[in-house]
């Protein structure tokens, strides 16, 4: 599934009988959606991330909550990002078109964020965080 709400997966599930494997959201520091991440997780469905960077549509990868929070950790700001979203269930799809970066994604296994690092990324939630609506000729993710 891709974008389905709590309505929508509970009527497909009481229609069909079968619970979808993954519910593929939007979801990244300024769009957390912890509501419909619970929500999955109760259904039994894996939450996948797109857009987890938040795109160039917005700064988060180079916020300065995540800015420091990686270089406490001696990470990337996209690292603590994929970490966060490791650490509450939810997979992540992420682009990147340089050798570089596409092994910065995999090395985030090796640390852990704090629950503090957890509560201060979550705190970056803002209600005009979506980037779904906006103009999608603005929709490039980092490289």
């Amino acid at each position: 599934m891709s974008n389905f709400l709590e309505e929508h997966l509970t009527r497909i599930i009481d229609e069909t009988g079968v619970t979808p494997a993954t519910n593929q959201i939007e979801r990244h520091p300024y769009f957390n959606n912890k509501e419909l991440v619970k929500t999955n997780q109760e259904l039994g469905i894996i939450t996948e991330a797109w857009s987890p960077f938040g795109r160039k549509i917005n700064d988060v990868i180079s916020h300065e909550t995540i800015q420091e929070i990686a270089n406490t950790h001696g990470k990337t700001p996209a690292q603590v990002i994929l970490r966060w979203n490791i650490e509450n269930d939810v997979l992540s799809v992420v682009k990147s078109s340089t050798p570089k970066h596409q092994i910065d994604n995999l090395n985030v296994f090796d640390f852990e964020l704090t629950q503090e690092d957890r509560e201060r990324i979550d705190a970056l939630d803002k209600p005009d965080g979506r980037i779904q609506d906006q103009h999608p000729n603005e929709y490039e993710e980092f490289d």
